[in-house]
């Protein structure tokens, strides 16, 4: 299906002269703008849930029945979208980079870091990877790090960005006054009828089903494979070993509680 007939379906609101305007265009690092915003965060810390989110919000789109090619048209992830049509004078992008000095407006999701590491090594056993939890612990990617470089980097914020800080279990917990700061950032008047809406045409239960129903727009992602998982907080207590648990807290207590998490061995 052709782009103008699926954003012609979705009934996306569009302003027709920005899109003259800006057409096809690259989508990399140095082509963000400072009038764009990035959504930054660690792989597997709701990226796919905040970009059909803000898919609803800036274009009023019903993420529980727009195919994956759309969400990723309108809230491109520059990891995966080379190349893409400039929709908006304010793009909105998915990013998992560390900070970067064109990232002037940011929302940075931030998970519980424990979480994460399951939700990113059921991610990559899916795409063949053969290590231990353990293993993906002790690995620092060039572009994510690990989470808590990630998560240090961002609150360090060395490019003095303008960035909205949004935890996961926040926004899963009490979507909507998240939602409603997410708006307010993005400069999006809306009601508290339509903040429901986009909550309930996001919800996880949604998004699965979406994904069965149409799978994404990724020739990577095995079919067989669920990249929407479980989407709950405190998984990592039964996913994880007491030792790998102990591990990860002995590496970056500091920034768990930094960011408002507290250590599982304080409970025992």
């Amino acid at each position: 299906m052709g782009l103008r007939r699926l954003l012609r379906q979705a009934k996306v609101r569009l302003d027709a002269r920005t899109f003259q305007q800006y057409g096809l265009a690259r989508f990399d690092v140095e082509a963000v703008r400072d009038s764009d915003v990035v959504i930054a965060a660690w792989p597997k810390s709701g990226n796919t849930w905040m970009q059909c989110l803000v898919a609803g919000l800036q274009y009023g789109v019903d993420s529980s029945n727009a195919p994956d090619r759309l969400i990723q048209t309108l809230v491109p992830d520059l990891h995966q979208n080379r190349t893409g049509v400039v929709m908006s004078d304010t793009m909105v992008f998915k990013s998992h980079h560390m900070p970067q000095p064109q990232f002037r407006r940011v929302i940075h999701l931030v998970r519980d870091g424990r979480d994460a590491l399951v939700s990113y090594w059921h991610f990559r056993k899916a795409l063949g990877y053969t290590g231990s939890m353990s293993d993906l612990m002790g690995e620092t990617d060039k572009v994510y790090a690990n989470w808590w470089e990630h998560t240090k980097s961002w609150k360090t914020n060395p490019y003095g960005a303008e960035v909205l800080t949004v935890r996961y279990e926040d926004l899963l917990g009490d979507p909507q006054p998240q939602l409603r700061r997410v708006a307010k950032f993005l400069d999006i008047n809306c009601d508290d009828e339509r903040l429901a809406q986009v909550i309930s045409t996001s919800s996880f239960s949604r998004m699965q089903k979406r994904e069965k129903k149409q799978g994404w727009d990724n020739e990577v992602w095995p079919k067989d494979a669920m990249f929407v998982r479980r989407g709950v907080s405190g998984a990592f207590l039964d996913e994880m070993s007491p030792e790998d648990i102990a591990a990860f807290e002995t590496r970056c207590g500091d920034v768990l509680q930094d960011m408002g998490y507290g250590l599982s061995s304080q409970d025992r």
